[in-house]
């Protein structure tokens, strides 16, 4: 559940700033918001446990006072987003088709890992070559 909220902070972000700075269409700036929420966080995160490794959540609280303060900046401008005009059946049927695709790939995803946490052979193999490695064995195998 904390994965699916800071998934979900990361794409405010983005669509913030994408909304803030743009006047792209709704579907253009979710897309693109997603991206760039997603891409910052992951900087943000890399930066700060690279130069202040020893504050593990230094990166989460930048992220929340960097999502208050573009909304506290969307806010304040005011700024309608100019939106195009109403989309046509077929931007709607293809929204539709991408979140079904992505509510079955997602629940596959899940059902798989419920059936086989360990991975099957994956971990069977990591294991078998980490013990030839340990073993300075690995070229006789």
């Amino acid at each position: 559940m904390i994965t699916i909220l800071l998934c979900l902070l990361s794409i405010v972000l983005g669509c913030a700033i994408v909304l803030r700075f743009s006047n792209l269409p709704l579907f253009s700036w979710l897309g693109t918001g997603t991206l760039l929420g997603i891409g910052l966080s992951s900087v943000l995160f890399f930066l700060c446990r690279f130069l202040v490794p020893a504050l593990p959540s230094l990166s989460l609280i930048l992220e929340v006072l960097l999502v208050i303060a573009v909304l506290a900046d969307l806010v304040r401008t005011k700024r309608a987003p100019q939106w195009c005009a109403k989309p046509s059946g077929m931007k709607w049927i293809l929204g539709a088709a991408l979140a079904l695709v992505i509510v079955i790939g997602t629940s596959v995803m899940f059902t798989t890992y419920a059936v086989n946490p360990a991975g099957d052979w994956d971990a069977w193999s990591i294991w078998s070559l980490r013990a030839k490695i340990l073993g300075g064995g690995i070229g006789r195998a």
